[in-house]
């Protein structure tokens, strides 16, 4: 299926507006004679884009000029139109038999020469992904049938977890496609751009910190003050995590050890703290029976003779045991402890960051498939997320982590996702923001390339918004809609008139200038005041008595012909 236009008589800033998706024909839809006319497109190139393709619109246009709403549209009448969108609206879409099929909301039916049905809502044979890098603070009120895989939504998401627990979501999703088969077409991709050259998409490292030793204690104090007032029996978590300190800053503790101390220490007290929070107290005298044993760790104050050592060999043997008899439902989850000592890294660097109570433990360490399922099965383990460790990639540029990111999250979508539809609509709004212009270039070609490998079995279509010239010159004409503000606010959505540009491969600047309406802005603005400024005082003085700034000014100009007209009035008409 593929959805191949949309007439709408109001939703938001867009009124009464014809979108053309289809670049097999052009529709356009007449409210008064209620008349839908179909042009067949003369230069229509059936899977210009694969096989598995159904087809690409790019979105371009003014800023605030609808990009986003226009999006918004798009998926609300793949799922919920009735009640998203108040008015009348009409839909063409392609059935997977070829077939034209229109559906009507709120409008007598329409006449042309395809089959129509009234809308209803999820009658579209979609599954619908939205997809942005943009962080603005804004929220979707998507319904179930969207997948909402933007930045925003990961900040915003209905729970309010706080951006440590989604970003550490985000790393689990990394590391699930980093190891999985399927990133070997990243690397493959990147391979052909750059001539089969070696080129490295893994992370050669991971940096893994620690909370600040002031969280640490903080939270360990709230967890004596809990105790001491439910009059629970128990050694003080507070005094414990000083002693800790003292002993992780050792140097003759090996890196190595370090870690795994660190690990088990943080996920330890981490569920004592979870267990007594206000949430975990449901039966005082049960939680007094399942202190005795659990805190039992705390108790080796008692002895000076107690070493580090100990207590990790109790936290990972007879604390994990007791987890299993008295939380059954707990022990797979906190299997990671049990196993603990098989996750023994080299080369692993310690280090040490901050001051004071900003002061933290970081770990540098190879990375390998090895130390990736420790992080992924770290991170199931733990509940009280201010309290765990934060991840962060080395060894790569961000361009390869921002696709990374990208296709992780396609990669996680496509793995978890419920139902199995027959096309899935993707909407991306600026997929290549923040992307420096090299990965702007390879962007289209990456999605066309690595999507159908990571969503298998599965039509996919495409609607991007974009403020970059290389991805219009990716797409030839007809695979766009210039979107432009009316002085009423309004959106007006251009006739992509395939005659009209040719975009594919065309020429960047032109395209910018012409593309995103830049009203003959062929150089930057503080460019062009400069040079304007340099012009007038020029002609001013016929080029006579410039001053020695304003020659080393004429040299700079990057365009050569402004360059020489101002070289030719100052020195003649045999500029230097």
């Amino acid at each position: 299926m593929e959805l191949c236009y949309i007439w709408v008589e109001k939703f938001r800033n867009i009124e009464n507006q014809n979108i053309n998706l289809s670049t097999e024909f052009r529709f356009v839809y007449n409210p008064v004679s209620r008349e839908l006319s179909m042009t067949k497109n003369p230069t229509y190139l059936p899977e210009f884009f694969g096989k598995r393709i159904a087809n690409i619109t790019g979105i371009i246009g003014q800023n605030a000029s609808g990009k986003t709403n226009l999006l918004e549209l798009m998926i609300y009448l793949a799922g919920e139109g009735t009640t998203k969108i108040n008015g009348s609206f009409l839909v063409v879409i392609k059935e997977p038999s070829g077939e034209y099929h229109g559906f009507y909301h709120q409008m007598e039916e329409p006449v042309g020469g395809i089959r129509f049905s009234p809308y209803q809502n999820n009658i579209l044979d979609f599954d619908t992904v939205y997809i942005s890098n943009v962080f603005d603070g804004r929220r979707h009120n998507f319904g179930k049938e969207t997948k909402d895989l933007s930045t925003n939504n990961l900040i915003n998401n209905k729970f309010r977890e706080n951006f440590h627990t989604l970003y550490n979501f985000e790393i689990q999703q990394q590391i699930r496609f980093i190891n999985h088969p399927k990133f070997a077409t990243l690397e493959d991709a990147e391979k052909r751009i750059n001539n089969n050259s070696v080129v490295n998409f893994n992370p050669t490292h991971i940096r893994i910190s620690s909370p600040t030793w002031g969280v640490l204690l903080e939270k360990s104090r709230k967890f004596d003050a809990i105790v001491l007032q439910h009059e629970l029996k128990a050694p003080s978590l507070l005094d414990t995590c000083r002693w800790f300190r003292r002993n992780m800053v050792k140097k003759t503790m090996t890196d190595e050890n370090a870690l795994l101390y660190f690990t088990a220490f943080l996920v330890y007290i981490d569920f004592l703290i979870n267990l007594v929070s206000d949430e975990g107290i449901k039966d005082r005298q049960i939680l007094i029976s399942q202190l005795n044993k659990l805190l039992e760790g705390l108790l080796f104050r008692s002895s000076p003779k107690m070493q580090i050592e100990d207590l990790y060999a109790f936290i990972v043997k007879r604390f994990s045991i007791d987890v299993d008899k008295k939380f059954a439902h707990e022990f797979e989850r906190f299997r990671f402890l049990f196993d603990m000592d098989q996750y023994r890294f080299s080369n692993v660097i310690r280090q040490e960051q901050g001051k004071n109570s900003s002061r933290k433990v970081e770990f540098l360490i190879n990375y390998n498939s090895k130390i990736g399922s420790f992080i992924r099965d770290y991170l199931e383990v733990v509940y009280t997320n201010t309290l765990s460790y934060s991840f962060e990639w080395e060894g790569i540029s961000s361009g390869h982590k921002a696709y990374i990111s990208l296709f992780s999250r396609f990669h996680n979508y496509y793995q978890r996702r419920r139902s199995k539809r027959g096309t899935i609509l993707i909407c991306m709004d600026e997929g290549d923001l923040y992307f420096h212009p090299k990965w702007q270039t390879e962007f289209l070609y990456k999605l066309v390339t690595i999507l159908p490998e990571i969503l298998t079995d599965e039509r996919i279509q495409i609607v991007l918004s974009t403020h970059s010239p290389f991805l219009v010159s990716d797409l030839p004409y007809q695979n766009l809609l210039f979107l432009k503000k009316e002085n009423s606010g309004n959106t007006v959505v251009m006739a992509n008139k395939e005659a009209e540009k040719r975009t594919f491969g065309g020429n960047i600047g032109e395209l910018y200038e012409d593309a995103f309406f830049l009203d003959n802005a062929i150089i930057s603005q503080f460019a062009f005041e400069k040079i304007s400024s340099l012009v007038d005082r020029v002609r001013e003085t016929d080029g006579k008595n410039i001053s020695e700034e304003d020659l080393l000014l004429i040299d700079m100009i990057g365009e050569s012909l402004i360059r020489n007209k101002l070289k030719s009035i100052v020195y003649g008409e045999n500029p230097r």
